[in-house]
């Protein structure tokens, strides 16, 4: 049984909030709930627990909200005080996170499986009232038709469906919540494709905007950062299915932006399905990507009219017969599937056979020979002496732009496969050999980088340095996988390995900044920050020397070593409860700090000791005040505050009233 704990005995009207401590086991792990309590009493146990993990990452809160004899924070202070916690932990998702069984219904369902829960309860003794589980609409500015709504819960939280409604009620919600953020993150696509009164894309601009959607929000990683992760969770929203294709098709469609698979990288339909389930999902997938199939050959059943089996043969062979196209819609099943080992033509013959459409192998390998000249990737290849990657890199460039010169032929091993014409072929062989052939003891820059053990940018700072002088050592040549890349002269690769030779071992006393800041417990920045201080007057205090683990860094001299310790271990981290004036100004909310210096001011002849030098968060030495001053401020000024809105007044009444409060 966990017993309450009492209020502690204040000795004024108000007090600092009592500090509760967090029920551990010996693993030291949270426990909110005991075996032997009712709910009643875990509830109170884990209201504790949050209020202690609170109190423990914001102690500043006690300073500046007292409590009364009741526990209640004073009643002129609780807005004051529900805005900090508002502002302090629902924008701070790693510390709500880190009780995060405290949210899990099963193990604590006196939270009721929610972090709006658990915060509306844990601070309700303390008289502070917070949302719960309302819901909040956030409308677009002014009202404005073109920008859906967004359905948030009461601290802006994204809900993207609710129990009472349907299935089909949830995702018009979904729909309605992903339209509204990508016009939230991209406003200009109002501008540039306007809808009409139906809702409706203007058609020649469809697909222009399917393209902008697709650079925006077109990958997984896009999608989370500007949709987020929950629409893919299937848990969560099962009605997209657990894919950002399926949530994108759908939330577009409204507009007239048709979606299909293929405009997307394949789906990876391979993985964690049996044979049987890969069969069904490459026939949808076919049936997303051509909707017309359905409409022209199918009958009510879902199989093929009777009369029409071979138009619709030759029209499931035109669009996946050849490997890339298979490959483009579906993905690579050999790669991504070893059972299937590389039976494609094995996939097509079941996925279609449910349609009414029986396939035998030598229909779907069917096709004309290429004409004279008409020549695949892999023959090109062979015949310049390169990669596919190369070729293929420049056909994607530029294949949009001679849709003529490629076309479906049968290949030598009977299936069909791409094919270029003669006068694309001379193109791309001109354009791919139109750099020198790597002269014989040229190198790369990466691999010079491998061959003195150094990184790729140290090479090229020594590179620039021999430019200017001898334009001949460095030259561009075309790499085997088709990529421009600067390469180096014999002379240059052997000046450079005599250089790192020389280098000398770092002299004792010398040492690099990573040594330094972890010497003395500081970032490397501020440490280099500090150097770079003394570089223009004393730049023999920095030199490049091979540390310990045989790579060249640069080192700081003894001296500047010396001088860097002094600056940054003369003055230590603030205790706990101490702030700088910046710190009060963003606590009180205040742009203006002159009433703060006024209020220390008066207060610094007596109480030197209120006042420290301790570095920042940043490093920096800065003043610092203690807990008793920033009480002191923080009442002067809420009563100023108080008395103001009660009586507006000028700003040379308001000195004056201020000038009083300090004598008082």
């Amino acid at each position: 049984m966990i017993k309450e704990e009492e209020n502690p005995q204040s000795l004024s009207e108000y007090s600092p909030i009592s500090k509760p401590t967090v029920l551990r086991d010996r693993g030291g792990r949270i426990r909110w709930h005991l075996p032997g309590n009712t709910l009643e009493e875990n509830e109170r146990l884990g209201i504790r627990n949050v209020q202690a993990l609170f109190l423990e990452k914001f102690p500043d809160f006690n300073l500046q909200f007292l409590r009364d004899q009741d526990g209640k924070v004073d009643g002129n202070r609780v807005e004051q005080a529900r805005e900090f916690i508002l502002s302090h932990v629902f924008k701070n998702r790693q510390f709500y996170m880190s009780f995060g069984v405290a949210c899990d219904k099963r193990s604590c369902p006196y939270f009721e499986g929610s972090y709006l829960v658990v915060f509306k309860k844990s601070f309700a003794p303390w008289g502070i009232e917070l949302p719960g589980n309302e819901i909040a609409k956030d409308t677009s500015p002014n009202g404005d038709k073109n920008r859906p709504i967004i359905l948030k819960d009461a601290i802006g939280q994204v809900r993207w469906k609710f129990p009472d409604k349907t299935t089909e009620e949830n995702e018009q919600i979904g729909i309605g919540n992903i339209q509204g953020l990508f016009l939230e993150n991209f406003p200009e696509f109002n501008d540039l494709f306007p809808r009409d009164d139906d809702g409706q894309i203007k058609s020649n601009f469809q697909e222009t905007a399917k393209e902008f959607i697709k650079e925006k929000i077109g990958n997984q990683i896009k999608f989370a950062q500007i949709i987020g992760g929950t629409p893919v969770q299937k848990g969560a929203v099962p009605y997209f299915q657990g894919s950002y294709i399926t949530a994108i098709k759908k939330a577009f469609k409204p507009w007239g932006v048709q979606f299909n698979n293929s405009d997307f990288a394949h789906p990876r339909i391979w993985h964690t399905r049996d044979r049987e389930e890969i069969f069904e999902a490459v026939r949808e997938i076919f049936l997303q990507e051509f909707p017309d199939f359905i409409e022209t050959f199918l009958d009510k059943d879902g199989t093929v009219i009777t009369g029409r089996i071979e138009e619709a043969k030759q029209f499931v062979r035109e669009k996946v017969r050849s490997k890339k196209n298979f490959s483009r819609m579906f993905g690579n099943p050999r790669r991504e599937h070893p059972s299937f080992e590389n039976l494609r033509l094995e996939i097509l013959k079941s996925a279609f056979s449910p349609l009414g459409i029986e396939f035998s192998e030598e229909e779907l390998k069917g096709g004309t020979e290429a004409p004279e000249g008409w020549i695949t990737i892999t023959e090109l290849a062979k015949r310049l002496g390169k990669t596919r990657r190369p070729i293929e890199r420049l056909i994607k460039q530029i294949g949009d732009q001679h849709p003529e010169s490629a076309k479906n032929y049968v290949a030598r091993n009977g299936f069909l496969r791409d094919h270029y014409s003669p006068e694309f072929v001379s193109f791309l062989t001109n354009e791919l050999t139109k750099y020198d052939i790597v002269p014989e003891g040229w190198v790369p820059n990466a691999r010079l980088a491998e061959l003195v053990e150094k990184s790729p940018k140290f090479v090229e700072r020594l590179a620039e340095k021999y430019k200017k002088e001898h334009l001949d050592w460095f030259k561009t040549f075309l790499s085997r996988t088709g990529h421009p890349n600067n390469y180096y002269s014999p002379e240059f690769v052997a000046l450079i390995i005599e250089h790192v030779a020389n280098f000398k071992n770092q002299p004792d006393g010398w040492i690099t900044k990573e040594a330094l800041a972890k010497e003395i417990k500081r970032s490397t920045l501020i440490v280099g920050n500090r150097a770079d201080k003394f570089k223009e007057n004393h730049p023999e205090w920095h030199q490049f020397y091979v540390d310990s683990n045989g790579r060249i860094r640069e080192h700081y001299s003894p001296e500047l070593k010396e001088l860097i310790i002094k600056e940054l271990t003369r003055y230590g981290r603030a205790p706990e409860g101490w702030m700088t004036r910046g710190g009060i100004m963003d606590h009180l909310r205040k742009k203006n700090s002159r009433v703060i210096d006024q209020i220390a001011k008066e207060f610094r002849k007596d109480h030197q000791e209120w006042f420290e030098i301790y570095l920042d968060q940043g490093g920096h030495p800065i003043e610092h005040y203690a807990p008793e001053l920033i009480q002191l401020i923080v009442e002067i000024i809420e009563k100023q505050n108080n008395r103001d809105k009660a009586q507006p007044i000028s700003p040379d009444e308001a000195n004056e009233q201020l000038v009083k409060l300090l004598e008082a």
